[in-house]
């Protein structure tokens, strides 16, 4: 089966948003498919992925949730975005921010279920805002801000969240990438 190309690229440049970078790590994930790709910003600070190069029968589809992570020593940025297949490509020209790359992103295919609880453990040097987004609808289903080398519990009693299956967005913390100074706790039926 022959996938139509859909690119997606900019640049990069550094915190004084005219150095282009060279070298900087770009992840895009596919989180409605649960793949994801890497490369590398060239010498004068582009980067290209072709969602078409993603595994599977359907490498995209229209609507699928797109998060583009660059990591670079001490600096960072992600975005999000999803799939527009009328547009057929995308480019994005970021400039990256000052510390630790923050951005992590966690797949989780629960199907129908009830979030009821749930604790976020912070070990990295600075606060993390963690968000639960749902897949199927694209929206953010909740939102925790959690201290500096601390614990968030949460509690959404009987009733529980109706959630469908989505994605973790953890931002923030420094000292190491929050995706191994956090532990996040569901529990959901």
């Amino acid at each position: 089966m022959t996938t139509t190309p859909y690119p997606i690229g900019g640049t990069v440049k550094d915190i004084d948003a005219s150095t282009l970078v060279e070298g900087a790590t770009v992840i895009v994930k596919n989180a409605t498919k649960g793949t994801q790709l890497s490369t590398t910003t060239n010498s004068i600070g582009e980067w290209l992925i072709d969602l078409a190069n993603f595994t599977g029968a359907t490498p995209y589809a229209d609507n699928d949730v797109i998060y583009v992570i660059i990591d670079y020593p001490n600096r960072y940025e992600h975005y999000r975005t999803t799939v527009d297949t009328a547009v057929g490509a995308e480019t994005k020209n970021l400039i990256l921010r000052a510390g630790s790359n923050p951005a992590s992103t966690s797949q989780f295919n629960y199907g129908g279920c009830r979030l009821y609880a749930g604790t976020i453990s912070n070990a990295s040097g600075g606060a993390l805002t963690v968000d639960l987004y749902e897949i199927e609808s694209d929206t953010r289903k909740c939102r925790f801000q959690v201290p500096t080398v601390s614990s968030h519990s949460f509690h959404y009693g009987k009733m529980g969240l109706e959630f469908r299956g989505g994605i973790l967005v953890l931002t923030g913390g420094t000292g190491g990438a929050a995706s191994e100074t956090t532990m996040v706790t569901l529990v959901y039926s």
